[in-house]
């Protein structure tokens, strides 16, 4: 899915911001890792795995870890559906739009060295 939607919002002119949430489940993993690094890495990693697949590099404009602070389904804190992330699609800045500056804009401006 974020293979697809990394696609369709690389040809926008948009600015994103990525989330990461976790749920209030006590990690287990390393040691020095608790849920803002779990969250903040996987807000990263979607950002990362979007840029490889087609959201331009100046189109992300902020990488954020929430840990279980907004939590989906408050009632339950302990539900997986609290680990996730979040997509914002910005509204546009008027100067990108009119200068055409989505993704695909700047990939054909590079040239294809850097494609």
């Amino acid at each position: 899915m974020l293979n697809v939607l990394a696609g369709e919002l690389g040809k926008l002119p948009n600015k994103i911001s990525i989330e990461g949430h976790t749920d209030s489940k006590p990690f287990s993993g390393k040691r020095n890792c608790g849920k803002w690094e779990l969250s903040t890495d996987r807000a990263n990693s979607a950002r990362r795995l979007m840029q490889q697949t087609g959201l331009g590099d100046k189109q992300v404009a902020q990488v954020r870890g929430f840990a279980d602070q907004l939590l989906r389904k408050r009632e339950d804190p302990f539900d997986p559906s609290n680990r996730r992330i979040s997509l914002i699609v910005q509204y546009i800045d008027k100067d990108d739009a009119q200068e055409g500056r989505t993704a695909e804009a700047v990939k054909k401006m590079e040239g294809p060295e850097k494609q």
